[in-house]
């Protein structure tokens, strides 16, 4: 889950959103790797909903807030 304090959406009255989290990495003149692009990507079927592509300038006022690990199943 992402909190962006400086975006917020109107449709969810919201700040936060769970998405699955995917990068394009490079590497910086430092020769450290560094983010080129972030994708925040929909498990939805629903064309309605698209991606958020952020670049470096839109994290400022992000954080990560949870994650998902796994789903627990009891089969009995």
């Amino acid at each position: 889950m992402i909190e962006n304090y400086g975006k917020h959406d109107e449709e969810y009255n919201s700040s936060f959103t769970i998405k699955t989290y995917a990068s394009e990495k490079r590497i910086s003149d430092t020769g450290e790797w560094e983010h080129s692009v972030i994708l925040l990507k929909l498990n939805s079927t629903d064309p309605q909903f698209k991606d958020i592509v952020l670049h470096e300038e839109d994290c400022e006022g992000m954080r990560v807030v949870g994650e998902f690990v796994t789903v627990l199943i009891d089969l009995h």
